[in-house]
């Protein structure tokens, strides 16, 4: 996941654009680690989140540690 977060945003941005959204039914259950790209987020150690999905609706739990090499567990 790092080699993507070390991208530049300009390409981040242009492979979220080519990108398609999922079907819903099938995210349920799932969680999945997400990475904010904006600087100041990453300066207070708040860039890291897990996104969830259950009953319809998706959630954020923050994700605690300052590097994005760092591995991440279940909690």
């Amino acid at each position: 996941m790092a080699a993507v977060a070390d991208l530049p945003a300009e390409e981040l941005l242009r492979r979220m654009r080519r990108g398609r959204g999922p079907e819903p039914s099938l995210l349920a259950g799932w969680e999945y680690l997400g990475l904010n790209t904006a600087p100041w987020l990453r300066r207070v150690g708040a860039d890291r989140f897990v996104k969830g999905f259950a009953d319809g609706y998706g959630y954020n739990r923050r994700v605690p540690g300052r590097s994005r090499r760092e591995e991440v567990t279940a909690t």
